[in-house]
Order: C-alpha cells, then structure tokens, then sequence
C-alpha cells in the first residue's frame, strides 16, 4: 500500500492476483478463517465494516455446515 498525504492509499499493482492467492491458500490451510481489513479489501470504513460482516457470516455458516464456505 501507498500512502499518499490528503487522499486515499492505494494498493500496489498485482494486488488483486495477491489476495486471490491469500484466498485460495487460506481456504485450503485454514477453513473457516477469513481475511479481513484495509489490506485485503477496500481502504475505507465502510469497506471494512462490509468485509467484517462478510467473514462473520462466512463463519457462522461454515460452522453450522461443519464445512468451509467459500
């Protein structure tokens, strides 16, 4: 990430490919353990928020479903 003064950060190039392997690989080592924050997903407040409910939910269903949701 860059942060630049008076604006938004901005992530680098090849972020995306990145967090699609974070994904993948989490999904495979780590079920029902989701990634979520300004480093994944979206750098403001509300994005965060949205990617928090998101692996809440993700968990609570892998959990009553006994099996990883993706």
């Amino acid at each position: 990430m860059t942060r630049l003064k008076q604006s938004m950060p901005q992530y680098a190039v090849g972020h995306l490919k990145w967090l699609q392997t974070i994904n993948e690989e989490m999904s495979r080592q780590y079920p029902n353990v989701y990634p979520a924050g300004i480093s994944y997903d979206g750098v403001g407040l509300p994005d965060c928020i949205r990617q928090g409910k998101s692996a809440a939910e993700k968990l609570i269903a892998g959990l009553f479903l006994q099996e990883p949701v993706k």
